[in-house]
């Protein structure tokens, strides 16, 4: 871990600015403007200039990273799409909700196409399904979209004996909840709980009081 990416951990947000500032201006001497790491760091620093509300600041960075990440390394790349949702984020921190849409719904589609094939992992999965339960905007949430994705990660998990099939059971309960089938989304998130590990997230308790309240 870098020093700015540990700043950054432990919230010095502007020694964490700093600290990539000097590193970003060695990167484009050295690297030059669109080596990959260097794109990285202007991706990175975006997303501090952001945490420290300097939207305009960051907004500058952040449009010049993914504009060179979309040609450099293409819209397969994490890194690429890493910089579509910190772009995203600071359009709407500036009332650019449409803006933040259209890229929010281009990483969705891409991530829908990822996820066609059949080597798409547990993570991969049960993070799109989230995606489609929680998303910022009410024209990215989709219940019955999700459920499919977090069944595909509950069967994955429950296959390969993955650590996260807790994670893609309260997913799915959650979506078969929002899609009105509150008796299986009890009995789903039951299975959820049995399979917490201790000290987890207190999300599954809370759905399944929430269902049972309604019951």
């Amino acid at each position: 871990v870098s020093l700015a990416q540990l700043a950054q951990l432990q919230g010095r947000l502007a020694e964490a600015e700093e600290h990539m500032q000097g590193v970003l201006e060695l990167q484009r001497e050295t690297l030059g403007p669109e080596h990959i790491h260097t794109l990285g760091s202007m991706t990175n620093l975006g997303a501090v200039l952001a945490s420290l509300e300097r939207y305009e600041e960051a907004l500058e960075l952040l449009e010049a990273s993914l504009e060179a990440k979309r040609r450099v390394l293409g819209l397969e790349h994490d890194w690429t799409r890493i910089a579509m949702l910190h772009l995203s984020t600071v359009y709407d921190a500036l009332d650019r909700g449409d803006e933040a849409l259209a890229l929010r719904l281009e990483r969705r589609d891409l991530a829908a196409a990822d996820l066609e094939s059949p080597n798409a992992s547990v993570q991969q999965l049960a993070s799109f399904a989230g995606e489609l339960l929680w998303a910022p905007n009410e024209e990215l949430l989709d219940a019955d979209l999700a459920g499919v994705y977090a069944q595909r990660a509950a069967d994955l998990a429950e296959s390969t004996g993955h650590a996260l099939e807790w994670v893609c059971l309260y997913y799915l309960a959650a979506a078969q909840y929002r899609t009105g089938d509150s008796a299986t989304a009890v009995d789903t998130v039951r299975r959820s709980i049995e399979l917490m590990p201790e000290g987890a997230d207190p999300g599954p308790a809370a759905l399944l009081a929430e269902i049972e309240a309604g019951l």
